[in-house]
């Protein structure tokens, strides 16, 4: 049985990626602040309670897993830039070489403004650009490290 670990699990994508994971078989690993009752009971998902900024945390979610589902949202307190070095860094430690993480929209390049990202153009509609960096910096490290990883950035989430 593969086993997956998934960061951001009880948020808008990543709660419904748990429920494809079992339906597909996987074993899944969580990594949540609190417990929440919205996750399914599943004898194929365990829940472990911690930080993801945490390397200690990180590092007991990843046990047993081949690859890694980050789907962490940011709120203004840096989570990203701060957790993603340290899980690439656990990763490592534990074999894992696959990852794939939900980045924001405005990181991709803009298509008017050659050079830019999307949240630095003027095809940006922000206000605030704390969270497009914060999404910016977690890619460029990943970008820089070396694993293999696909980075999914939405346009739009929807609840349908």
């Amino acid at each position: 049985m593969t086993t997956v670990t998934v960061f951001g699990a009880t948020g808008r994508t990543g709660r419904p990626l748990i429920d494809r994971l079992l339906e597909d078989g996987y074993d899944v690993r969580a990594l949540v602040r609190s417990t929440s009752p919205d996750l399914p009971v599943h004898d194929r998902l365990h829940v472990l309670t911690g930080d993801a900024t945490n390397p200690e945390d990180l590092e007991q979610a990843l046990v047993g897993s081949t690859a890694v589902f980050s789907c962490l949202g940011t709120d203004q307190q840096q989570v990203l830039s701060t957790a993603i070095p340290h899980l690439v860094t656990k990763m490592k430690e534990a074999g894992i070489e696959r990852i794939v993480f939900i980045g924001t929209a405005g990181i991709l390049d803009a298509s008017e403004e050659p050079g830019k990202y999307r949240f630095q153009s003027s095809e940006s509609r922000r206000r605030s650009t704390i969270a497009a960096e914060d999404h910016l910096k977690a890619y460029l490290t990943l970008k820089d490290a070396d694993v293999d990883f696909t980075v999914i950035c939405p346009t739009q989430l929807t609840e349908d």
